[in-house]
């Protein structure tokens, strides 16, 4: 049975999902909203992550401390010592694995779910059945599971089921413009909310196993790019992803599907033309837009204002609103992305 925290992210969050097909007019200014509708209500799941793939330090709900940031809802992450909002932990030994390819974790630790996928979009069903990589709180990883047990609510609040994810940042050849994308109604999870160039998983696949340098996450940005905006590989590549930090933060789309996610920021700035080619795959994106710094700004502004039709992601707010701007301010005035990455940031998980 599901917690009684989860109709209060319903009722909170049901904004989430209503929003039409349509897509909005591209302006320099203000981003108009589209027609609403409503969407009906996902059905609450009944289900059991098993014990082995679960984090070491399971989150205690009998008290949980919540702060609430604008459009969610999100409980404070608890650890063995306090941890405020700013507050860092360092993870050992992240990205000194010396293992080339690791062994993907066995595909035996699928979770039961008892939700039923039949009225979302047949090709994001399929999406669905990829092997997220399984992680606890230092961002070490225990197991794998599907990206739907991985989403789910139920599996986030009552076994605290935390994965490996990823957010790139990709700006114009001279750094004044970022390319944001308005992901695709289609989408299970966070439907026609605005974000930042691209946010998804790395696999439970040798290649994108690897913690080397965070060879892994890059290869894993790679893919998504060209599966999600077209993106050919020789525009993104892999060795010019510049890693940043890490980010852990717990979000709900809506009463079923949400985000618990150990989140990468990779930065990238292509030079060998103005902006890369793109062909966004309308079941992934819906609108893209390349934005300055002040249009950013509107954009974020409009996302919290009431009624304004517009809706941004969690954790790309998040992002913003604790780095983006000085690291933006910083790869403009010292001329490079690799000039924002600072040693002590790689070792670090903020946790949001």
């Amino acid at each position: 049975m599901a917690r009684p925290v989860a109709s209060t992210f319903a009722r909170r969050l049901i904004s989430h999902r209503t929003f039409s097909h349509a897509a909005p007019q591209a302006c320099a200014g203000a981003l108009e909203p589209p027609p609403l509708h409503t969407r009906p209500p996902s059905l609450p799941p009944a289900l059991f992550a098993p014990p082995a793939l679960l984090p070491i330090l399971p989150i205690s709900l009998s008290h949980p401390r919540l702060f609430l940031h604008p459009r969610i809802l999100t409980p404070s992450l608890p650890s063995t010592s306090t941890i405020s909002h700013y507050t860092t932990a360092t993870t050992a030994n992240m990205g000194q694995s010396n293992i080339a390819a690791p062994s993907p974790a066995p595909l035996t630790s699928t979770v039961a779910a008892d939700v039923d996928l039949s009225r979302y979009d047949d090709e994001q069903v399929k999406l669905m059945e990829e092997m997220c990589i399984v992680i606890d709180r230092d961002d070490k990883r225990i197991g794998a599971n599907t990206k739907k047990a991985c989403h789910l609510m139920t599996n986030i609040m009552d076994h605290n089921l935390l994965h490996r994810a990823f957010s790139v940042f990709l700006f114009s050849a001279d750094g004044t413009k970022l390319l944001l994308q308005q992901r695709a109604t289609e989408k299970i999870t966070f439907p026609d909310a605005w974000t930042n160039t691209c946010c998804s998983h790395p696999l439970n696949t040798a290649d994108e196993l690897v913690e080397k340098d965070n060879l892994g996450v890059r290869t894993a940005a790679q893919r998504k790019l060209f599966h999600e905006l077209g993106i050919e590989a020789e525009d993104v590549p892999v060795d010019q992803f510049h890693f940043l930090t890490r980010i852990h933060y717990l979000a709900p789309s809506n009463e079923t599907w949400g985000e618990h996610e150990i989140d990468y920021i990779l930065f990238m700035r292509p030079q060998h033309k103005d902006y890369v080619d793109m062909k966004p795959s309308p079941n992934e994106v819906r609108d893209v837009r390349w934005v300055t710094k002040e249009e950013l700004k509107v954009l974020l502004n409009q996302g919290v204002t009431p009624g304004s039709g517009i809706i941004v992601t969690p954790w790309f707010k998040l992002i913003c609103d604790n780095f983006m701007f000085a690291w933006w301010d910083k790869m403009m005035a010292e001329g490079g992305v690799d000039k924002v990455a600072q040693a002590e940031e790689v070792e670090k998980i903020y946790r949001l």
